[in-house]
């Protein structure tokens, strides 16, 4: 199965990259995909509240983009190809050992299929 993530319209967007993943699972409303890989957003809008105990200089870079996010969304099969408008509202990473790193979930809204 291969998912592929694509902007809406003129939307500039980073786009979740997928390095290897679990089967998306998902019913008429909602879903999720855990996946190896990147998706350079933040998990919030600004403010950070959590960056106020930090020094300015050793704060970490943050990304210009937050959650919640709407992409067009295509999973493709040997039986078949679905898609759908997604809103992607909530990121959880996962800390596990191993060679491939930036284990993650997202959850996302069902908006449109097509």
């Amino acid at each position: 199965m291969e998912l592929c993530f694509t902007n809406i319209k003129d939307d500039i967007s980073y786009l979740p990259f997928i390095h290897s993943s679990h089967p998306i699972e998902y019913d008429e409303k909602e879903g999720f995909v855990t996946f190896y890989g990147y998706y350079r957003v933040e998990d919030k809008p600004p403010p950070y509240e959590e960056d106020e105990q930090i020094e300015i200089h050793r704060r970490h870079r943050r990304y210009s983009q937050s959650l919640p996010k709407q992409y067009n969304l295509y999973v493709l099969s040997r039986e078949e190809q679905k898609a759908f408008v997604i809103e992607i509202y909530k990121r959880i990473f996962h800390d596990e050992p191993g060679p491939l790193l930036n284990k993650q979930t997202i959850y996302f809204r069902i908006l449109e299929r097509f």
